[in-house]
């Protein structure tokens, strides 16, 4: 018996590409354990989106070479080899291949690709070991709570706790529509990763999400590493997709992940008219500065004020969608003033979760040619304030016990 242990780190797209893996494998006859040092392969499915992961990923994999057993292999996949190729490689000399070389996996099994992957659907804690995935587990936790006070007492404890609602269940329907973008901002390395855009056949996506339904997911989550992207390379547009999703037969919600402001503005009309439906959840929009010349040096060339009227008559329009956006502290050239427009703009908007980062240098990405890096301890300072503001702005709605 031939058996496989899988740790996908970090986000969403990778812990479904662990998936794959794991549904690849198993095809070729690999059972799939939860112990690595029993393992005959292992599979590490990294991320390296700042510094603080990629030395998590480091050091985990230091882990699992002390504690293979004799003639296991290990392979190192996801998007530190895309990113940081040169530092993986001085610390591991095996097997690897980036989030777009799927193919490479093929190889290594010695078989041939197949004309179609089935993919995985749901998320479970099994492909994913990591430490990163311990904020689902944390929610988990949780909401096992709030059953456990409803079921004794009957009192709906943490009421407005609701993450689910962002970053799906066990009864959510996960799919991706496509990988990859084209967009070049000033801080993004995962593109050296994910490669160009690659969108999905529509009827693809539409027979998928179809099947779901009859299966009883009750919410279905639209992943891409630009959702707004979808269909550039096919001759179509996200709003095309979304508006045959939005017809399709059952009662289910949509959460709409990574949904970048650039196709809001091009497509105002559509997206306000379409996500004005009661079906659609929830969408990730990442905003990342309320500062105009921010954005600008970040290479996000959208109007922010215009962002915010769109958003505003979205609200408006639809009082029951939910909206996570994320800002990053401390990009090149922030200045105090910059910093205090991305205050302001988080106090003037409801945002329903705002996800904050402090600017991490990556290799090869335009912003470390930029003047102006910010220090540190300026930095830190200015990310200990903005979480504090979004404490009692934003979260704090959240943790209200009654």
């Amino acid at each position: 018996m031939k058996t496989i242990f899988i740790d996908s780190a970090g986000c969403t797209e990778n812990i479904i590409d662990g998936a794959i893996i794991k549904n690849i494998a198993e095809t070729e006859g690999y059972v799939h354990i939860k112990n690595p040092d029993e393992a005959d392969l292992i599979i590490f499915n990294t991320c390296a989106f700042k510094q603080k992961q990629e030395d998590q990923c480091i050091k985990k994999l230091m882990e699992y070479e002390k504690i293979k057993k004799e003639n296991a292999k290990i392979v190192v996949c996801g998007c530190l080899v895309g990113i940081n190729k040169e530092k993986l490689d001085s610390y591991f000399n095996g097997p690897t291949f980036n989030s777009s070389e799927l193919k490479k996996f093929y190889d290594l099994l010695n078989i041939e690709e197949p004309e179609k992957v089935e993919e995985e659907h749901h998320i479970t804690r099994e492909i994913s070991d990591h430490e990163m995935f311990g904020t689902r587990a944390f929610i988990e936790r949780i909401y096992g709570i709030k059953k456990y006070f409803k079921r004794k007492t009957n009192i709906d404890f943490l009421p407005n706790f609701n993450l689910y609602n962002y970053i799906g269940d066990e009864n959510t329907l996960f799919i991706r529509i496509s990988r990859g973008c084209m967009n070049s901002c000033g801080y993004c390395a995962i593109r050296f990763a994910q490669g160009p855009l690659v969108s999905r056949p529509m009827e693809e996506i539409l027979g998928t999400i179809r099947k779901g339904i009859k299966k009883g997911f009750d919410k279905v989550f639209l992943v891409g590493t630009n959702t707004s992207q979808y269909g550039m390379d096919i001759g179509t547009t996200f709003f095309e997709l979304f508006e045959k999703v939005l017809q399709i037969d059952g009662d289910f919600k949509i959460i709409v992940h990574n949904f970048e402001p650039h196709g809001v503005e091009k497509y105002t009309e559509e997206f306000l008219r379409l996500f004005a439906s009661p079906k659609i959840l929830s969408f990730y929009f990442p905003i990342n500065s309320g500062s105009q010349r921010v954005l600008n040096k970040m290479r996000r060339y959208y109007d922010i004020s215009k962002m915010h009227d769109i958003l505003k008559k979205l609200k408006s329009v639809n009082g029951e969608i939910l909206i996570r956006t994320e800002f990053i502290v401390g990009y090149p050239g922030e200045r105090w003033k910059d910093f205090l427009e991305t205050v302001g703009l988080i106090r003037k908007f409801r945002f329903d979760q705002v996800e904050l980062h402090k600017y991490s240098p990556r290799p090869n990405i335009y912003s470390l040619s930029l003047d102006e890096q910010v220090g540190n301890l300026v930095k830190e300072f200015r990310f200990i304030l903005i979480h504090i503001i979004v404490f009692f702005k934003v979260s704090i709605k959240m943790f209200r016990p009654f």
